[in-house]
């Protein structure tokens, strides 16, 4: 029997040459590094994916009417869709003059002015926003306008027509409100310590007010005059010392006539 005609099982095994080994594992090894890359880029992926924030800020005073030189506290309060802002500053700016009032922390979102001029102020609060918690970033916003109302302060001065004045003497207390400039309107309340003598009089075309009264005793009184403010000038308080002098002691004297025997 020829060699060519062996039964196939009696053929001889072929052996793979080293040059398919090489190719085999180089095929390989370039599936592992697709797979690994197909990872990295995955990841890489999910890492740059930013998840952005919307932003409310809300503006706040400790006093929307205050008088010129007190001390006044504008709060913001930072609000993000799913809980607080963790981070970032807040600016506080006076739209009137474009003046800026001052930086806070989201931590602390308050700032405190006391020299804001007498008027109308629109102050604004501004969120700056923050990335320092990536792929988490908060989008800036800004407050509604806040009006805030600054009075001049005047000077209240209060006076008598008598000092000191005699029992049952009819008596003028006036008050008059001086202000750097304009008109000043409202009322003015006038008291005996503690004790209301005339409530809510009106000031005159000249910021004047005054009332007549007879009805103080003797001694020695502390009045007052209580301005209300208007809405351009804050209210105001002035004494005096006034004495009302004691009614004199009245004596009688009787005759005696002694008769002799």
């Amino acid at each position: 029997m020829r060699f060519s005609e062996l039964p196939r099982a009696a053929r001889p095994a072929r052996i793979a040459s080293p040059a398919f080994h090489v190719w085999s594992a180089a095929i390989a090894t370039a599936c592992v590094a697709l797979v690994l890359l197909c990872a990295l880029v995955h990841a890489a992926r999910a890492q740059t994916e930013v998840v952005a924030l919307r932003t409310t800020t809300t503006l706040t005073s400790s006093s929307p009417t205050a008088a010129s030189g007190d001390a006044i506290t504008f709060t913001a309060r930072i609000e993000a869709d799913h809980g607080a802002v963790p981070g970032g500053f807040i600016d506080f700016f006076d739209e009137s003059t474009m003046r800026w009032l001052g930086r806070a922390p989201v931590g602390a979102p308050a700032v405190t002015v006391s020299d804001l001029v007498p008027g109308v102020h629109p102050v604004r609060a501004h969120y700056t926003g923050t990335s320092d918690f990536m792929p988490f970033i908060a989008l800036p916003s800004s407050s509604q306008v806040l009006v805030q109302q600054v009075q001049a302060r005047p000077r209240l001065e209060v006076s008598s027509s008598s000092n000191p004045a005699s029992p049952g003497e009819p008596l003028t207390l006036s008050a008059t409100v001086v202000t750097p400039s304009g008109t000043p309107t409202g009322m003015v309340t006038f008291r005996d310590g503690d004790h209301g003598l005339m409530a809510r009089v009106r000031l005159d075309h000249s910021g004047h007010a005054s009332f007549v009264t007879a009805a103080l005793p003797g001694g020695l009184h502390t009045l007052s005059a209580e301005y209300e403010g208007d809405g351009r000038f804050a209210g105001a308080t002035a004494t005096l010392r006034v004495e009302i002098a004691e009614r004199a002691a009245s004596w009688s004297v009787g005759s005696a006539f002694l008769g002799s025997d």
